[in-house]
């Protein structure tokens, strides 16, 4: 299945979920309190934490995931805040609760789209230990020379430092010479950072979860799946 079929996908079920039946909600619903609905025959539950900056939901059923959503803060580029979460007696705002609905069927979404995909995340566990160790092997090789140069310039850079604590070289001469070091050792240093596996092997399945936070043990749970 193409990441376009999957996105379609999506749309489906979110619009698929319109009509769905939600559980009654408590007439003042608090942090830890559960949201839920029952579409085809399947319970998808959830609880709901919040403060006045913060909204969390943690799909319990049919898996355990999160999802966030910060409150965005007014800025100059968006000066009108976010509705609040929290009203003054500290149960959920309808903004909150409508938000905390949302993030459930985006859990819920996130959660359908993986399993279409169970067969090629599977596949994929099977061959990640050898990807893996392949990967940081290729890895190591890339940095080795990087690794050198940069060494050679934090050398270079220290011997400039201290030409210039001798009064071999002016404040102006050192900045001159400093700068292009400096950037080169910046550029080095970002050269050197290594590539994390996981990401590259299931990169097109990280990229499709929109909604779940902790995506790689999501991921693995997925895997799982008998």
């Amino acid at each position: 299945m193409s990441v376009a079929r999957e996105e379609m996908m999506r749309e489906i079920i979110f619009q698929s979920l319109s009509g769905a039946e939600w559980i009654p909600l408590p007439e003042c619903f608090h942090t830890g309190d559960e949201i839920g609905f029952d579409f085809n025959g399947m319970k998808v539950r959830g609880t709901v934490n919040f403060d006045r900056q913060l909204l969390a939901v943690q799909m319990t059923v049919p898996v355990r995931c999160s999802g966030l959503n910060k409150l965005r803060r007014p800025s100059f580029f968006n000066p009108r805040p976010q509705p609040s979460l929290v009203c003054e007696d500290g149960s959920a705002t309808r903004f909150c609760l409508d938000s905390a609905k949302d993030i459930l069927v985006g859990l819920y979404s996130d959660w359908v789209i993986m399993t279409s995909r169970l067969d090629v995340i599977r596949r994929k566990f099977a061959e990640y230990p050898e990807f893996s160790a392949n990967f940081l092997a290729s890895e190591r090789e890339r940095i080795a020379p990087i690794k050198k140069s940069w060494s050679n310039l934090s050398s270079y850079s220290h011997q400039l430092k201290m030409k210039f604590k001798l009064g071999e070289l002016s404040q102006e001469e050192y900045i001159m010479q400093k700068r292009p070091i400096s950037a080169a050792i910046s550029e080095l240093q970002k050269g050197m950072e290594v590539e994390d596996p996981f990401r590259v092997m299931f990169e097109e399945e990280l990229e499709l979860l929109r909604y779940v936070s902790d995506r790689q043990p999501f991921i693995e749970q997925i895997s799982e799946v008998v």
